[in-house]
Formats: C-alpha cells, sequence, structure tokens
C-alpha cells in the first residue's frame, strides 16, 4: 500500500505529464523541443 503523502506524489507527476502532453499537442506544428 502507498502512504497518502506518496499517493499525491504520483497524482502530482501524472497530472504534470498530462499537461505536457496537452501542452505539446497545442503548441503544434511549432517547435516541440520547447515543451519536451
Amino acid at each position: 500500500m502507498l502512504k497518502g503523502k506518496e499517493c499525491f506524489t504520483i497524482n502530482k507527476i501524472t497530472q504534470l505529464k498530462r499537461l505536457r502532453t496537452i501542452y505539446i499537442i497545442n503548441s503544434y506544428p511549432y517547435p516541440i523541443g520547447i515543451a519536451t
């Protein structure tokens, strides 16, 4: 079982990855290198 804080951290990381993916999609066809 994960502790509450570890779970929260994982959720945050997942959220950030999702936001970055959305940002990459939105910035297309501009340089994708900015987002990665």
